[in-house]
């Protein structure tokens, strides 16, 4: 496996894994941080899948168990 391929794997687990851990205060302080980044300048795509993975956390947070169930 290439070094840049090998390196790219790192980082997205490590984001994952950062993101994953965060208190849920800090996720939605971050949350807030890339978005108002957002509408200044454009994310690294490191940021973008970041972001993309509080969203969906976020997302299951906000999800009644009961509703899902049905």
């Amino acid at each position: 496996m290439p070094d840049a391929i090998a390196s790219n794997i790192r980082e997205v687990l490590s984001v994952a894994s950062k993101v994953a851990s965060m208190p849920d205060r800090e996720a939605i302080q971050r949350y807030h941080d890339l978005i108002d980044k957002k509408l200044v300048t454009s994310l690294t795509p490191t940021e973008r899948f970041e972001l993309e993975r509080i969203e969906a956390r976020l997302d299951a947070g906000d999800r009644d168990p009961l509703i899902e169930a049905r």
